[in-house]
This record gives C-alpha cells, structure tokens and sequence, in this order.
C-alpha cells in the first residue's frame, strides 16, 4: 500500500486556538497518518491518498484501509473552526465550519524571508577575470565569482536569469527561503537528449528539482506500514522536466559524481541543520557552500573573488568578439621608449571603443 500512495496537502484556514500539537492530536484520533510542520507561524498538514482519490486511514488493528475523504475533512472543519481544502491534482475537496466574523486566527502575517541562492557551475567558466563580464550578461544581473577547485562559485545580486550553455553545464542551483532548501540541477545530458527544437527552452529549465519545504513530524506512532507511510509523506519532493518526457536521473546525477541510491537516501534526510552539510557531501560540491548559503560568508569574502556589474550581453559579446588595444597616446609613447609594435599592450590595457 506505501508504494502506491499520494501525497496531498491539506490546507488549513482560519481556526479558534490551533496549534500544531492539537492538530496532530486530532489526526491521531482519527487513525490518519499525517505529516505536520511549522512553516512562517502556518500550520502545514500532508495526508495520504490513493489513486481514486480517498483517504489513507488505518483501522482498529492498526492496518491501511482506504476511507471517503469528505466525512473525515468535514469533521476536522467542524472541531477546529476552519477552512480545509484537500487537494492532490485533480482531486479537490473543500470543507467550511467557521462563525463569520471569526478572521483568520491560524495564520500571522508571515514575514518575509530574503532568499538566500549559490550556483555551483560546473562547466567552462572562462578563468581569464577580464571575460567574465559575459556570464553577469548572460544571467541579467550582477554577481560575484570565485574559482573553488574545478568548479566555480557564483553569488547573483538581483533576479538571475537562468540560461546555462552546455559548455557551462553541469549547474546546481541552491535556493534557501526560510527554512525551506530547493536544489535544482542543470546537467549536461539534459541538453544532449534533447532534439533541437527543445534544447534552447531547456537551457533554462532545470531538469532535476528536489526540495525540502519543512521539517516534517509524523502524527502517529508506529512501525511497519504506518510509519513508512509517513516516512513517504515527509520524504523531499523530487520532480524532473524534459521535452520527451521523465528520464532516469542517473546520468544527470553521475555529472556530480552521484547516483540515484545517493540521492534516494538524501531524499529522506529531515530539514534540519545537518541537511545542507548532506546535500554538499552528497553532489561533492565545494565545502564553502554551507557557509554561504547560510549568510556566514559571502563569495567576495573568499580569496581570489570577482565582482561584475550587470553589463549589456550587446557589450559583452563585442569584448570577447574585438581584440582590446591600448590609447593612441599610449602606443605613440611606447614607440618612443624604443617597443616594438608587436609588444604595444600591456595587460591592463583596455580598449575603449565598441558599444556602451
């Protein structure tokens, strides 16, 4: 039964003194495996379902037994005062017990969270500083660089447009809002079995997502079925895009020197402060990440970083299309110093000309 059930979310609105013990308290008694968890002062409920809908409930001898959802979430709308919506796909039910007027008690005003990001590329990220100026056009933004080993750190400051090139491929992007940890893989492959018509939409796609909305907790206790149950409930979420459809991910993870059981076995590590230390270790991704994803560092702390202003992708590709030279002024005075033409600049020499 575990291996065939869906996940749906339950959402709660509203509610007369909710919390997230008398939540779980209340599936308990109700037989139903559930995930709960914390997210920004908003209760989170995952519940599980089979494929025609119904709700995963266990009976008195503590076995699975598919149940009619709509008597369940009538019946918790009606003791905690709420709002429920169960939702999985197309599968919607909606049920309503609260007094007008009674507001929105269950939920505070969330503050906002600033979204920590790090790419790790591992592709060709052009070792010459001076031709860098091309990835800050190519992701729209600014951003500081850093070489760590055969890979390189990048850091955007503002809104990056993703569009990674082969030649820059493998990519992983590591996102973390609050407590929620998304890491999205851009992998070389991805391109590769794509036929032409695909490749240029998927530049941009990650083709690997596996995310960790929040530290989930199992409502009941037990062993066997019931707690694999649960353990699937709070496993991180995985999915995969492509053209031609869902792929084995085995190519992609070996682009990072990991494998499909690796990540499995990351898939059911809790969100808690030891999961960040897991992912790194799992994709071996340089050490430093963990310090930057959390704010202790930035990349322009690190030796050997490069900050670069947004700079226009017409500026850029005239860099790196254009040999740079030095002012009239410059070569007329190294003529006079006795150098030859062929040695008339230096390399802190830039051109001026092209578009701004």
């Amino acid at each position: 039964m575990s291996r065939s059930i869906l996940i749906a979310d339950l959402d709660v609105r509203g509610g007369r003194d909710l919390t997230h013990e008398r939540i779980a308290a209340s599936l308990s008694t109700r037989g139903v495996p559930a995930v709960t968890a914390l997210e920004e002062e908003r209760i989170l409920v995952r519940v599980a379902v089979d494929a025609g809908g119904r709700l995963i409930t266990t009976d008195h001898g503590g076995r699975l037994v598919p149940a009619d959802p709509s008597s369940v979430v009538a019946a918790l709308a009606e003791e905690w005062r709420a709002d429920l919506r169960l939702e999985r796909g197309s599968v919607v039910l909606a049920a309503s017990a609260r007094r007008r007027g009674s507001g929105d008690s269950s939920r505070v005003a969330p503050s906002v969270a600033t979204p920590s990001r790090i790419l790790v590329v591992g592709g060709i990220v052009p070792i010459d500083p001076g031709r860098r100026r091309g990835l800050a056009a190519q992701l729209e933004c600014a951003l500081s660089v850093v070489p760590a080993g055969d890979m390189h750190l990048v850091q955007t400051h503002g809104d990056a447009h993703m569009d990674w090139p082969p030649a820059q491929r493998p990519v992983v992007r590591l996102s973390l809002v609050g407590g929620a940890l998304t890491v999205e893989v851009y992998s070389r492959i991805a391109l590769d079995d794509e036929p032409p018509e695909g490749r240029w939409a998927m530049r941009g796609i990650p083709d690997l997502t596996v995310s960790w909305r929040a530290d989930w907790r199992g409502v009941l206790t037990g062993t066997d079925v019931i707690a694999d149950v649960q353990r699937v409930l709070a496993r991180a979420d995985l999915s995969s895009s492509a053209h031609r459809g869902p792929r084995d991910p085995q190519a992609a993870l070996a682009e990072w020197g990991t494998d499909a059981a690796a990540l499995d076995a990351l898939r059911d590590h809790p969100n808690d402060d030891a999961l960040l230390d897991a992912v790194v270790a799992t994709l071996s991704l340089p050490r430093q990440t963990v310090q930057l994803l959390r704010g202790r560092i930035t990349v322009d702390d690190l030796p050997g970083s490069q900050h670069i202003e947004r700079t226009s992708i017409r500026r850029a590709v005239w860099d790196q299309t254009h040999p740079t030279r030095p002012s009239l002024w410059t070569r007329l005075v190294r003529r006079l110093r006795g150098h030859g033409a062929g040695n008339d600049e230096g390399p802190g020499d830039r051109g001026r000309a092209g578009p701004s």
